[in-house]
């Protein structure tokens, strides 16, 4: 499809215009017609109440532009990282000083799209887990279900940020007077009340994808099963972490895609969860993540690039960057862009349902928290193997047999930065709890025009947060 440059650049800063909306524009934007607030549910049948928890997850995927849950964990964990570099005319202050690594509290990706976005999801989830259990003109086992699901939400939320803050106020309640004033809560506790609403909501979830008519689009029991692995993975509770990475690989549900271009396709074996895009609200076939890297080609130097550490990585016969990156040039220059989604606003043709869904959680990653977890535990040929198929997956030899166990460890990490760049801040929170971060971030810093520190891992909490709640303190570091 031909496409005009004057149109792209309207869409893009209509894109951009939005991400940088204030915190009281994101909350007061209309629900999707095809849901309904929670205000104005648990009095009547299951159908509304499913309509309430549908409407949490187009909230969380809300095509308007990259936002918490949709893209901009992606961008911005892969700008702070040594992940993905910038054309700064194409960008903002905020995002420079992101990529530059000099954030500041009064940074509005800080506040509106990492810190606004989830506490309003968290409105939303809590008032259907205040309201859900009083509904007693619903079945039983719907309103577990979305109990459950609304839980898994809130964890799934509740996860990233713990990663990009550390300590946060854990919400439970809808009263603004209570939340106002909500003093930061330790990461443990949070860790330990969603483990605990993924332990429960793994016994209630749908065990397959019938109940939402075979979409991979809402929560099963495989989702809060894949989600508590990367939970005790990241707390270092090996055993557990390799108990559910187990489980659900053997439980025969999913399967890896041949094709490493079919991994993001809509409803791929891979997926255990996506959000959905459908043409009710924005009409077209592309998706928030695939019109935020894969624009200005051809014509331009792209807004977002990979950077050398990335593409210097992949070993010769590598499919993922034959299928995942796509070269471009431009004045004789090359640059290489994230390609796991095809569609850009080049691509954009009204009326058209994406072929291509945002995936939240994938089969690779289980095999790989499995070989780490299996390497941690000394179960080093385990380990091998589990990373063997994803090293065969994208064509690659396997590696050899004869790996110590600080080589192994080293190798899942290289994995890691391979299979999952440009996808959900991996790289950024693999550098923090590997304990890396300090002896890759001063020079990648410096080769981006910034400078590091330690306390930099985690972003400042925002300063009109602090100034509106006299109860928050800001992280360490930050002024």
């Amino acid at each position: 499809m031909k496409f005009n440059q004057n149109y792209i650049f309207i869409v893009l800063v209509s894109s951009v215009y939005l991400l940088c909306s204030s915190c009281d524009k994101l909350v007061e934007i209309d629900p999707p017609f095809d849901t309904i607030t929670t205000q104005q549910v648990f009095f009547g049948t299951d159908d509304d109440a499913d309509a309430a928890v549908r409407g949490i997850y187009s909230k969380l995927a809300d095509k308007s532009s990259p936002r918490f849950a949709n893209g901009a964990i992606s961008l911005l964990g892969g700008l702070s990282a040594d992940e993905i570099e910038l054309n700064v005319s194409w960008n903002d202050n905020d995002r420079i000083s992101i990529h530059r690594n000099l954030t500041n509290p009064d940074n509005g990706f800080v506040r509106s799209t990492f810190w606004t976005d989830p506490y309003a999801y968290f409105y939303q989830i809590n008032s259907c887990l205040e309201q859900l259990p009083n509904s007693s003109q619903l079945s039983p086992a719907k309103r577990e279900q979305f109990i459950a699901e609304a839980k898994f939400l809130r964890a799934l939320c509740y996860f990233y940020l713990i990663n990009l803050y550390g300590d946060v106020p854990f919400i439970e309640s809808t009263d603004w007077q209570k939340t106002s004033t909500a003093h930061r809560t330790s990461s443990e506790t949070i860790y330990q009340t969603v483990i605990q609403d993924l332990i429960d909501a793994k016994d209630v979830l749908p065990s397959d994808f019938s109940a939402y008519q075979n979409e991979r689009v809402r929560a099963t029991s495989w989702a809060a099963q894949a989600l508590l692995a990367r939970i005790y993975l990241y707390k270092k509770d090996w055993q557990n972490a390799a108990l559910e990475a187990s489980a659900l690989i053997s439980s025969g549900n999913f399967d890896l895609c041949n094709d490493p271009d079919d991994v993001f396709l809509a409803n791929s074996s891979e997926s255990i969860l996506q959000w959905a895009y459908r043409g009710d609200i924005f009409p077209y076939n592309v998706i928030p993540e695939g019109a935020m890297w894969v624009n200005g080609i051809g014509w331009s130097v792209p807004p977002y690039y990979l950077g050398p550490s990335v593409l210097n990585s992949f070993e010769a016969g590598d499919q993922r960057k034959v299928n995942w990156v796509l070269t471009t040039e431009f004045d004789g220059v090359e640059y290489h862009v994230p390609y796991k989604y095809k569609y850009g606003y080049a691509e954009m043709i009204p009326n058209l349902e994406p072929p291509q869904y945002t995936v939240v959680l994938r089969l690779a990653e289980q095999y790989l928290i499995l070989a780490e977890a299996n390497a941690e535990l000394g179960e080093l040929l385990n380990a091998i193997t589990n990373l063997n198929i994803i090293r065969l997956r994208a064509g690659l030899s396997p590696v050899s047999a004869s790996l110590t166990k600080e080589q192994l460890l080293d190798a899942v990490m290289q994995e890691r930065k391979i299979e999952y760049f440009a996808e959900w801040g991996h790289r950024w929170f693999d550098l923090k709890r590997s304990g890396s971060i300090d002896e890759i971030m001063p020079s990648a810093s410096a080769a981006k025009g910034g400078s590091w520190e330690s306390f930099k891992q985690l972003f400042p909490i925002p300063r009109a947060e602090i100034q509106m709640n006299p109860n928050l303190t800001q992280n360490p570091g930050y002024q």
